[in-house]
């Protein structure tokens, strides 16, 4: 049939009627996006009264394509139509062909199959079929670096946002909307459990604003990745390697892990240049070594002074972010006391060259067949020797 994205989804199938409808479905990419997708696409093939008798759900142990072959290949016993949905899919080559022989026989009249999975071979037989056969619907958001991509994955939570708000006729500050991005990062999941608490937390008030935001919604950002983030900005080597393989090795996507790192880097070059500028103004307001209650009682002010006239130039920018800013919404100044100390580590000019690096880093990600794990630890090993 076709390949569409999943903002298409909707559109594409609202005009077809039941005997128009794909048979066959294959969604891949962000699990929250897949699962979401998969929802409607359910709804529209059956109801919600007839899910009990003709929809069937494969997943972990039960996930086979045996199961799958045999499922889909009876009729519903008591109603017309049949809804069979295999949830995150993982099969080697040999199960793929098995199934995409099977399936390129054709389903059954009034059966219907969703296959979901991570991600897929837009090389193989199999996706080659499930595009010819059925309806293949692309759920990636980018994980990048680039303006472009992160403007993207900041428009989808902006639009994740604007339907859970509007069902429940609120509205949320720009600033608040920002920092909730900044403690939740992108994870469409905790994004959406963190809006719906805020929704429930303000009662009858109609506006979410950052001190809504501050009191309610603690940092979700994976640990483990800030903890990597950190050895790397110590100039830790055998840490940063170390903690890297434990990413990898956890399944952690390596362009997550690079976007962390250039976020951690850009809060730290943006410390290292309000330094610089002040010691222009001979302020001094930073030294090495300073002690936290110096810093809270004479740079804190300062900085937020840098960041609202930041934020009156930002107002209009529908697609800023809080790398832009360098104090927290929280009350505890410590996070920038630490971004702050981490900044000795680096002069202006190497934090410059790391963020360029990154950047390429990025690039290489996406347009080279080159192992992207070698990569990495080859700028740590380079950058921080």
């Amino acid at each position: 049939m076709t390949q569409i994205k999943h903002n298409q989804l909707e559109e594409f199938l609202k005009p077809l009627i039941d005997k128009d409808l794909p048979q066959l479905f294959l969604l891949w990419g962000e699990k929250y996006l897949t699962d979401t997708k998969v929802d409607f696409i359910v709804s529209k093939l059956i109801s919600k009264k007839e899910r009990e008798l003709s929809y069937t759900v494969f997943q972990g142990d039960d996930l086979l394509v045996t199961n799958i072959i045999e499922e889909i290949s009876t009729f519903a016993v008591f109603l017309d139509k049949k809804v069979v949905f295999a949830k995150d899919i993982i099969f080697s080559k040999e199960e793929l062909k098995r199934l995409s022989d099977f399936l390129n026989n054709g389903i059954s009249e009034n059966n219907f199959l969703i296959l979901s999975c991570s991600k897929v071979d837009k090389r193989s037989v199999f996706f080659k079929m499930a595009k010819e056969k059925g309806l293949a619907v692309d759920c990636t958001i980018p994980l990048g670096l680039s303006k472009r991509d992160i403007d993207e994955q900041t428009q989808f939570l902006r639009n994740e946002m604007k339907a859970i708000l509007q069902e429940n006729r609120k509205v949320i500050e720009e600033k608040a909307f920002i920092n909730l991005v900044d403690l939740t990062g992108f994870d469409p999941d905790t994004f959406k459990d963190n809006l719906e608490k805020l929704v429930s937390y303000i009662g009858e008030n109609k506006r979410i604003n950052v001190e809504d935001v501050s009191q309610l919604i603690k940092r979700t950002k994976i640990n483990p990745i800030f903890d990597f983030t950190n050895a790397f900005s110590d100039k830790n080597i055998k840490k940063s390697i170390s903690l890297l393989s434990s990413l990898l090795n956890s399944n952690f996507h390596v362009l997550q892990i690079l976007k962390a790192l250039s976020n951690h880097i850009r809060k730290i070059f943006a410390a290292k240049c309000f330094i610089e500028t002040s010691n222009e103004k001979n302020q001094k307001l930073w030294t090495k070594g300073q002690d936290f209650n110096q810093f809270s009682n004479y740079v804190i002010p300062e900085i937020k002074n840098a960041d609202n006239d930041l934020m009156i130039e930002l107002e209009s920018w529908q697609g800023s972010t809080s790398d832009f800013f360098l104090a927290s919404k929280s009350k505890s100044t410590y996070p920038e006391y630490q971004i702050f100390k981490k900044s000795d580590n680096f002069s202006l000019t190497e934090l410059e060259n790391i963020i360029i690096e990154l950047g390429e880093l990025d690039n290489k990600f996406k347009s080279t067949s080159q192992d992207e794990h070698i990569l990495i630890k080859d700028f740590i090993f380079r950058t921080l020797s």
